[in-house]
């Protein structure tokens, strides 16, 4: 499919959607856009050692691995 018929079928499947479902794909797609930002390196990073115990970056994962690991799928 060329780029060009590929965005008319996306503005042909757009217009029958409803204003919910324009909200939601407009989110699903600023979201794709946002994964394309590029962080720093990792070599940058080592100003950081030490910086916190080892027992504070425990507990940190472990709030990560809590709160943050699981994905809703009927969020959207």
């Amino acid at each position: 499919m060329t780029e060009s018929k590929l965005k008319n079928e996306i503005l042909f499947l757009l217009e029958r959607m409803n204003t919910e479902q324009q909200k939601k794909l407009f989110n699903f797609m600023t979201s794709l856009n946002v994964q394309n930002i590029k962080g720093v390196s990792g070599k940058s990073l080592l100003n950081f050692t030490g910086l916190f115990e080892k027992e504070d970056l425990q507990e940190i994962e472990v709030a990560i691995n809590e709160n943050c690991s699981g994905i809703d799928l009927n969020e959207w």
